[in-house]
């Protein structure tokens, strides 16, 4: 026993020692390469100069006799090599002076694909009255939050907290909606399934840590990014970051879940799901998103966004945003901001994305489930249509136009505004159709808890393991084939299925906990603070990339990269943007969700009403 763990442990020492000395090997190498990235100071350049940001594709001077390094350029690795980008501050030599200098000792030249020059003194947008306005009512908005604060402590001092003058007033107190959150309305399903929130917790903290890595490898100015190409020859990180374009898929599972109890719940209440019952579901849904998402919207058309990152380099990229915001964010008040986007040459405000497809999705389901008790049809026929058409456009989509499928979420991608219109992203990430399967699963795994919900369903040794395999092994499994991409026929197969995988993982895992199962790993879901923290991820989930780009940008400059700026950094931005989620909670999203159960019809409980008519 001592022999084999001492070869094991050998192997392993040997295997470690192995990666460092290839990455080693991979930064000599690099250094002799131009640099991908180069910012001038902005302290530096006057204002009465141009500053400008300049994408540049090099190549040799002479294509018959490329350069020993040209080898090197061109080799496979996290990003490409032959495309670089510049911050300069123009005065008297132009940008094409200030490239051949640089790169003559390497015999290249590079070619000018896109730049964006202005005075550096007109980046400091000044704000138009209509951003006046808005801010002006979002201050009137918060006046009343204090006001109603103030008037319903106030009132409970004097006795008079139950009075139905103050009801609308406690909607918008922060005090009374602090007590609401730690006093939720508990029933069967919230304590059943008080792992959700934890989940939820846990994927926002996966999610937020994934954009905070995404801008350090993708925004940032990095003096050293051979600390990224070295990512793959990691033991761990190539898995982590495989799970970069898969961690969404942990709210559809949750999404399609509850939406399967929600309408299972409203047949046994009622005997029957009646079309009203679909109009009002589908009214409510609309309502509940829309709020939040309309702050985003105005946020990212208003030139305040442009007046708060100044920084020469990324202001175009801000404009850029605001203009298609302008131009296309229409789409996001109906959620179909995630179609036609290599046409629309992106999304505005992107990670409203995941809202889009998951509200069609939640319409697609609740309306087959309609249909389905309707006409007598089993859903099964349709859930199959459905992962066979998903299934199918997305092949299809491989082998008709030229994109990897998978996403990898790499520098390969940059200039980063552009990331969002690639093919990659337009023809497999963001279209509905790429979680169609994984919502089907929550939705299939809502069913099972619902007719096993008081049943341990992990109760053997080997249930356990089959639980513990499945919700630990399939997800790091899709995470680590994310990567694995050896031919196009593979990469192919892999597109459709590898999202479900992790998603089925996930869905295990909460069904098990949901039934009893889980032992630790129960406990850490259901703990105190993943619970607590549960309440704010949709606010958290709109507002943090905003958060995330905005605090690493703020001050851009050449950043030296390693794991503790790399990943201390998500140490930071995970507080932080749960700070801001608590607050948008607090202020906008709970009291309209108030209002809403009040003004809104609700689907009510006809059985109840009838045998208290009868009585």
């Amino acid at each position: 026993m001592r022999l084999k763990c001492c070869l094991f442990v050998g192997f392993l020492n040997f295997f470690c020692f192995f990666l460092e000395a290839t990455a080693s090997s991979l930064s000599q190498d690099y250094a002799l390469l131009p640099k991908i990235f180069y910012l001038n100071d902005t302290e530096e350049c006057p204002d009465d100069k141009f500053y400008c940001k300049v994408d540049i594709r090099l190549k040799p001077k002479d294509e018959e006799n490329p350069p020993k390094v040209w080898e090197l350029i061109t080799k496979d690795s996290m990003y490409r090599r032959d495309h670089v980008f510049r911050g300069f501050c123009i005065g008297e030599k132009s940008i094409e002076q200030k490239l051949e200098e640089e790169l003559h000792e390497y015999n290249l030249t590079g070619n000018i694909i896109e730049s964006y020059c202005e005075r550096k003194k007109t980046f400091y947008a000044e704000m138009e009255l209509v951003d006046l306005i808005i801010i002006s009512f979002f201050m009137a908005h918060l006046g009343f939050i204090i006001y109603s604060t103030i008037r319903t402590n106030h009132s409970k001092n004097d006795g008079l907290s139950k009075s139905d003058d103050n009801k609308y007033l406690k909607m918008f107190s922060l005090t009374n909606t602090w007590r609401e959150i730690n006093n939720p309305n508990r029933n069967e399903h919230f304590d059943n399934l008080l792992s959700f929130q934890g989940m939820r917790t846990f994927g926002m903290v996966l999610v937020t840590s994934i954009h905070s890595i995404l801008v350090s490898m993708m925004v940032l100015f990095v003096r050293n990014p051979e600390y990224f190409e070295e990512v793959p020859h990691s033991l761990w990180k190539p898995i982590f970051h495989g799970s970069f374009g898969l961690a969404v898929q942990i709210f559809f599972i949750m999404s399609a879940w509850l939406l399967s109890v929600q309408l299972h719940g409203i047949v046994k209440k009622n005997g029957e799901f009646t079309l009203k019952d679909l109009l009002l579901f589908w009214l409510n849904r609309y309502l509940r998103l829309i709020p939040s998402l309309l702050v985003i919207l105005i946020l990212h058309t208003s030139d305040a966004l442009a007046s708060t990152f100044t920084h020469p380099y990324y202001y175009s990229s801000v404009m850029a945003e605001m203009k298609r915001c302008r131009s296309i964010g229409w789409k996001n008040l109906f959620f179909i901001q995630n179609l036609n986007v290599w046409k629309d040459g992106g999304v505005c405000a992107p990670v409203t994305w995941y809202a889009a497809a998951d509200f069609q999705l939640y319409i697609l389901l609740s309306g087959i489930f309609y249909v389905s008790r309707k006409l007598k049809i089993p859903m099964k026929y349709f859930f199959g249509l459905i992962a066979f058409l998903a299934a199918f456009i997305q092949i299809f989509n491989m082998f008709t136009i030229n994109f990897e499928g998978l996403v990898r979420f790499n520098p390969r991608f940059l200039p980063a505004e552009k990331f969002m219109a690639s093919a990659e992203m337009s023809f497999s990430y963001l279209p509905t159709y790429g979680s169609a399967i994984t919502y089907i699963i929550g939705f299939l795994f809502g069913s099972i808890y619902w007719h096993n919900r008081n049943k341990p369903i992990f109760d053997t040794m080997m249930k356990k393991l089959t639980f513990y395999a499945a919700f630990i092994g399939l997800p790091l499994l899709a995470s680590y084939l994310t990567e694995y991409r050896p031919n196009r026929v593979v990469e192919a197969v892999l597109n459709p299925l590898v999202r479900p995988l992790f998603g089925l993982g996930i869905a295990v895992g909460l069904l098990g906990m949901a039934t009893g199962s889980g032992g630790y790993i129960k406990k850490f879901f259901e703990s105190a603070p993943m619970v607590f923290l549960g309440n704010f991820t949709y606010s958290t989930y709109l507002f943090h990339f905003t958060l995330v780009f905005g605090r690493r940008v703020f001050r851009a400059g050449n950043i030296e990269v390693d794991d503790l700026v790399c990943y201390g950094n998500t140490l930071i931005d995970v507080p932080l943007s749960f700070m801001i989620g608590i607050v948008f909670y607090m202020i906008l999203e709970h009291p309209l969700i108030r209002l809403q159960k009040i003004f809104i019809p609700q689907i009510s409980n006809r059985r109840k009403k009838e045998e208290s008519k009868v009585e």
